[in-house]
């Protein structure tokens, strides 16, 4: 059971096994499973044949249109960049084979220094 005056890093992994961020994961897996089997017309494949420098500049786009949906204080455009942000993050990631299981734990760990 989750102490939720004083969260503990067990506290928060056992909130990460419970949730587990489900759409991330399934996102995550997506776009996993078209770089190894792509599909004529899709983004993501598009995304990951363009490479690198492609994928990290469009990281940096959606990065900067977030800090511009703050700075608007537009919740609904924040949202909506954050998404994308996500998104492209999730793609990044995949291309440089860093595993969605690895940000968690690494969130996890910082939690208890």
């Amino acid at each position: 059971m989750v102490n939720e005056e004083n969260l503990s890093s067990e506290d928060l992994r056992e909130i990460y096994q419970e949730h587990h961020f489900g759409i991330l994961d399934s996102i995550f897996a997506l776009v996993k499973h078209r770089a190894k089997y792509p599909v004529e017309g899709s983004y993501t494949n598009y995304m990951l044949q363009k490479g690198s420098d492609h994928i990290l500049k469009k990281v940096g786009e959606e990065c900067t249109e977030m800090i511009i949906a703050f700075k608007n204080n537009d919740a609904d455009v924040l949202v909506y960049e954050i998404a994308d942000l996500l998104y492209h993050v999730t793609v990044a990631l995949a291309h440089f084979d860093v595993d969605l299981e690895q940000i968690f734990e690494e969130l996890v760990e910082r939690r208890s220094r």
